[in-house]
């Protein structure tokens, strides 16, 4: 079972990303996000990009469609210079956010999707429908995988 170790309305900066583009809906949604992320790696690995830091997959706001925009990567320390075969410089954005720590399986992450949406709420904020989650180093216990939801809000009324 997941755990939410924090959850706060925070101002973000943009984050440059090296990332693909691709859509999909919830149920092809683990193998895309696993494509993308190879695809990424692959091109970083043959260049010269600095270390790559932590795999960041950004959803667009989804009205009235099951199928999701994605841009699906890694995040980096200065702007890709792409684009490289498919793999483009893309950032996440900038703003107010309302941001969850959630540690536990990928499977069980929407408890922290919905912590972070009730913190929104509870500050008297709407979210825009766009977010992103910010994946932590891997171990092989899911009770300890470390993910950072955020979800953007709109401008204060």
């Amino acid at each position: 079972m997941g755990r939410i170790a924090s959850v706060a309305i925070e101002t973000v900066a943009a984050e440059p990303m090296a990332a693909v583009e691709v859509k999909s809906e919830f149920a092809g949604l683990p193998e895309a996000i696993r494509q993308g992320l190879d695809a990424v790696f692959d091109v970083l690995a043959d260049g010269d990009y600095g270390a790559p830091g932590a795999a960041t997959v950004y959803y667009g706001p989804m009205p009235n469609t099951t199928v999701m925009d994605l841009r699906i990567g890694v995040r980096l320390s200065a702007p890709f210079p792409g684009p490289v075969s498919e793999v483009a410089a893309v950032e996440t954005p900038a703003g107010d956010v309302a941001h969850a720590v959630y540690f536990g399986p990928y499977d069980q992450m929407l408890q922290g999707h919905q912590a972070a949406k009730a913190a929104a709420q509870a500050a008297g904020r709407q979210i825009t429908g766009a977010s992103w989650e910010v994946y932590g180093d891997w171990t092989d216990n899911p009770d300890e995988l470390r993910t950072d939801l955020f979800w953007l809000l709109k401008g204060k009324a």
